[in-house]
């Protein structure tokens, strides 16, 4: 009887495990080829960078350069 219920004990952790393993391996392994540096750098140059804005008392106050500007 011990015999079975370490034998049910060992193969459920053994499970356990597997299955942690496989949910933790699965994305890892599917994951798609991240971008060269190339085409990240290709990309930052079209970046463009958006004026700050801080909203105060329900007014929007956007800065742009040396000027503010209450929207």
């Amino acid at each position: 009887m011990l015999r079975i219920i370490f034998g049910l004990v060992s193969h459920g952790a053994a499970l356990g495990v597997g299955f942690a393993l496989g949910i933790y391996m699965l994305p890892i392994l599917t994951a798609p080829p991240s971008p060269d540096t190339a085409a990240l750098e290709q990309m930052a140059e079209g970046a463009v960078t958006p004026p700050s804005s801080v909203k105060t008392c329900g007014v929007t106050i956007s800065c742009i350069g040396e000027k503010a500007q209450l929207a």
